[in-house]
């Protein structure tokens, strides 16, 4: 092969590579994409004119041509539709192996609420379409009631939980005010699902978890959570458990 084509094929190939790079970076993929195809067209025209000349200007077969035009054709149109799909928060098509799939519904614990605040704030800005759902231990489910009654409502529980971080009477008035509007329900599960959990996240994913932090994987665990055909995240939050306690429950 012609030393210039080579030179050729080589430029596109890192201009291609810093696009994809950019492209995934961006704040605004659609815009990179755009100015990407253009800054593309601008530096990819002038180098193979240049490489044509320069490789003594031979002559070009028309399908040969017709090839270039297309090839190009349908890689612009792969990279907009890519920046399109990236931008609706659809990582399922931009990083099918590196991001993963688009998630369907997102589980998180609450006491006060602030950490799924967040996780509902952060998830909701890139897929609007998830379900966020909060886990809390059973009777101590204040942040279902509230949901259910469109205002904070304290939960009726007496006594103790394994889940000693969530024992929070009832959601946090900021946070609730967050909550109120990116929640779409909860789910609870027994400290013996929860105990069940804890083992569960020890043995197969090699995680320790505390048992607050393991609530959302009782309930998917138990089968409150339909998760079937689903993209389904389960946040597994904090470590801090007695070594006593642990030993006991992944016994």
């Amino acid at each position: 092969m012609d030393p210039w084509v080579i030179a050729l094929v080589a430029v596109s190939a890192v201009l291609h590579l810093a696009w994809n790079v950019r492209l995934k970076t961006a704040g605004d993929p659609l815009r990179a994409a755009t100015i990407g195809m253009l800054a593309a067209c601008v530096g990819i025209v002038p180098i193979g004119i240049a490489v044509w000349w320069l490789g003594g200007q031979p002559s070009l077969p028309p399908e040969g041509i017709a090839l270039g035009l297309g090839s190009g054709a349908v890689e612009a149109a792969y990279f907009v539709l890519l920046a399109a799909a990236y931008r609706r928060g659809d990582l399922s098509v931009v990083y099918p192996v590196a991001r993963g799939l688009a998630p369907d519904i997102v589980v998180a614990p609450a006491s006060g609420g602030g950490l799924i605040a967040g996780v509902a704030t952060a998830v909701k800005s890139r897929f609007p379409n998830a379900e966020v759902v909060v886990a809390e231990p059973k009777g101590y489910d204040d942040h279902a009631l509230s949901l259910k009654a469109g205002h904070r409502e304290p939960h009726p529980a007496a006594a103790r939980t394994i889940c000693d971080a969530l024992m929070a009477a009832m959601p946090g008035e900021l946070t609730f005010s967050i909550n109120s509007k990116l929640l779409a329900r909860g789910v609870t599960a027994s400290d013996e699902e929860v105990a069940a959990a804890v083992a569960f996240a020890y043995r197969e994913l090699k995680l320790v978890v505390e048992p607050g932090g393991a609530v959302g994987l009782a309930a998917l665990l138990s089968g409150r959570i339909d998760a079937k055909g689903k993209n389904v995240v389960i946040v597994l939050s904090g470590g801090n458990v007695d070594a006593d306690l642990f030993a006991k429950l992944v016994a």
